[in-house]
């Protein structure tokens, strides 16, 4: 073999060549099919009269493994997702049915994913947890922003009483003069 057989563009041609583009929009469909079907699920909530997406959860928690045999394979992280799969399995079917009839899907296997070791492979996070992070991530910023403009606030104040030849200090809250009192009275008994 030539350099030229190592260059990226004839990596990238043989990569892509070796794609069947049919299978490709096959597994595009089946995965927005899939999306849509679990989406659609809706269960009872504590709540009189509401109605909690089932689906979401579903989907978040679970992957598409393979399409073999008419057979869909479904990978899932918690023995309890697998049972709530296992309920809403014929639903998800005719779901499925409905939205690829040309792609033949007659069944469902469902399986627990593998737990590996985090030097070995890393999990996708899912939406939750990615909606929390970003939670806190906001949380954090807002405090440190609040916290770095009372801290030059008070800074600026600090400085003002330093070259003010008088030095006042101000007294103490109600509330904690109170709190103060009631800990004083507490234990002098």
């Amino acid at each position: 073999m030539n350099e030229a057989d190592y260059s990226s563009a004839n990596i990238l041609s043989r990569l892509f060549s070796s794609i069947s583009v049919d299978k490709l929009k096959e597994s595009s469909d089946v995965m927005t099919a899939w999306k849509q079907t679990l989406f659609s699920i809706k269960g009872p909530s504590v709540d009189a009269g509401k109605t909690v997406n089932y689906g979401s959860q579903l989907f978040d928690h679970s992957r598409i493994v393979d399409l073999k045999n008419e057979t869909l394979i479904v990978e899932t992280d918690h023995p309890g997702r697998i049972q709530m799969f296992q309920m809403y399995k014929r639903y998800i079917l005719n779901g499925l049915k409905k939205a690829i009839p040309d792609i033949p899907v007659s069944n469902i296997v469902f399986k627990l994913q593998k737990v590996e070791t985090l030097s070995s492979a890393l999990r996708m996070p899912t939406r939750e947890e990615l909606d929390r992070a970003a939670d806190a991530a906001n949380t954090a910023a807002n405090a440190a922003s609040s916290f770095s403009s009372d801290n030059s606030r008070r800074l600026g104040e600090d400085a003002e009483k330093k070259h003010s030849p008088e030095k006042t200090e101000a007294p103490l809250p109600p509330e904690l003069q109170d709190m103060f009192a009631s800990m004083k009275d507490a234990l002098s008994h």
